[in-house]
């Protein structure tokens, strides 16, 4: 009776962000290795040829037995109409709610840590790309 399989992943980092493929589930490391052995020369591969991992992983067996949360970067508006938007990173919440973290200069933010808000991408005077904007608070 198999106890464990094995799992290829291609992981590769690309504009600061981890990008990881799920390759394959395979019976031995040696039918794994040999995946790994013919992708290197596909396209996207052969740019990261040491981008594969092959990990061991029991059936039957819980192997992420801890919650999560999702963070993003949310920016806070300021307290003054002349203030700066303060940098925060939050907890995104099922119905597009985010529980703020914390503030780089909270006396300046409109929102406290630990503020439940909307948000709404938009684009903020002295950054390039839209970004998510705290826009009220729902607790």
């Amino acid at each position: 009776m198999m106890t464990k399989v094995f799992v290829l992943h291609h992981e590769y980092q690309w504009c600061g962000r981890d990008e990881v493929k799920l390759i394959g589930i395979y019976a031995t490391e040696a039918e794994a290795a040999e995946a790994a052995k013919r992708l290197r020369k596909e396209p996207g591969f052969c740019d990261w040829p040491d981008g594969f991992s092959i990990d061991p992983y029991s059936l039957g067996v819980d192997h992420w037995t801890e919650g999560f949360v999702t963070q993003v970067a949310v920016l806070v508006p300021p307290k003054l109409e002349s203030g700066e938007f303060q940098t925060c990173h939050a907890v995104w919440r099922p119905g597009d709610l985010y529980k703020l973290g914390e503030i780089d200069e909270p006396e300046k933010a409109l929102f406290s840590k630990n503020d439940v808000v909307r948000a709404e991408e938009r684009l903020v005077p002295g950054f390039e790309e839209p970004s998510l904007v705290a826009t009220q608070r729902v607790r």
